[in-house]
């Protein structure tokens, strides 16, 4: 029997571990969390709340670490954006999606 492989499926086996550069971390999270609003397959949006908490996981615990130099010219503009003022502090901000990923998993996730 074939494997039947549906948009995001792919997501489920982009290999991070704790030496996957944190930018990557993010961005992952970021396909994760998409993915799985996109998608109507409860199977696979559990699939990926899971990897998305373990990206979060591994992310938590980078958050005050400096940035690498040879990333660094991607974090710095010469003016800064005209956006709303949210600053939950990383730490606080990455607790709330951990926290919000294990309810989610634990008891689902609506139709």
């Amino acid at each position: 029997m074939a494997t039947i492989l549906t948009p995001g499926s792919h997501l489920l086996s982009v290999p991070f571990s704790a030496a996957t550069d944190f930018t990557e971390l993010a961005t992952y999270c970021e396909h994760f969390a998409q993915t799985m609003l996109e998608s109507d397959d409860p199977a696979l949006k559990m699939a990926l709340l899971a990897r998305l908490n373990a990206a979060l996981a591994l992310l938590r615990p980078t958050l005050d670490d400096p940035i690498p130099p040879h990333l660094l010219e991607q974090f710095v503009v010469d003016v800064l954006p005209d956006a709303p003022v949210f600053e939950p502090g990383p730490e606080l901000l990455c607790d709330y999606c951990l926290a919000l990923t294990q309810v989610l998993t634990l008891q689902g996730l609506p139709p």
